[in-house]
Order: C-alpha cells, then structure tokens, then sequence
C-alpha cells in the first residue's frame, strides 16, 4: 500500500509533462491503495488467526488481484508516457 502511494505521489511530478493524461494511472493508484487499506483489518484478523490456529494459507484471488492491478497500474503509465 505504502508503496503505491509513493507511485502516485510520484505520477504527480507527471503533471506538467503529461498533462491530463497522467491524472488515469495516479487515480488507479490511489484508488489500488485506497482498497488495500480498506482490507487490511480483515487481511490482520485472518493473519491473527492463522498464527493462533498455527496454520496458514495465503489467499490466492486476493494476490491475483493485487498482481493484476499493479500491471494495469504499469500499462497505464506506459501508455501515459507513449501517448501523451
């Protein structure tokens, strides 16, 4: 999460070289960033679990969708820096 914030504080400095175009892969970010937060207290609770129950599974969809989105999150600005 952290490290998403920093991309779209740094999607910021694309502002004046990109224009508008730029404002699409840092509203991805914030919002990416945004929804991991928002998971974070059920992503603990089952972490909190998992070592009381002394066994763990990681979720699969849910770093299926992370990854996901960070390559999104990576098209976006590329095509942000092709076409713009």
């Amino acid at each position: 999460m952290l490290a998403l914030v920093v991309a779209a504080a740094l999607l910021l400095r694309w502002l004046p070289h990109h224009g508008l175009a730029s404002v699409l892969p840092l509203a991805a970010a914030a919002v990416l960033a945004l929804g991991i937060w928002l998971r974070q207290g059920l992503r603990y609770r089952r972490g909190a679990r998992s070592v009381a129950l002394e066994s763990s599974a990681p979720d699969p969809l849910e770093i299926l969708a992370i990854s996901a989105a960070v390559v999104v999150l990576g098209a976006l600005s590329l095509l942000t820096i092709l076409l713009a």
